[in-house]
């Protein structure tokens, strides 16, 4: 029982990096981007680097939210099915 449930623990930490990685790394070099642009023309202002991260992270949740509704949606059918196994 306790292997089970640290394995669940284990693949849950697991998805949640596969879910929410791609997004955190796309709004990390983004943002460097932003920085770095802001730097070089002096620009200031906030709503220069919040406008367009947040423009790409919506573009990104929009394009692929499905596919990261379909790992959980696996996720957690694998969980109700390997909790169904248990003794």
């Amino acid at each position: 029982m306790t292997d089970f449930i640290f394995s669940w623990f284990r693949s849950s930490v697991l998805q949640i990096l596969i879910i929410v990685g791609p997004v955190l790394l796309v709004a990390l070099v983004l943002g460097i981007i932003i920085s770095i642009l802001q730097v070089l023309t002096q620009i200031h202002d906030p709503s220069v680097a919040f406008v367009p991260k947040f423009l790409v992270i919506m573009l990104l949740v929009l394009f692929f939210g499905g596919t990261v509704v379909n790992v959980m949606v696996r996720f957690f059918n694998g969980l109700v099915s390997a909790w169904q196994t248990l003794p």
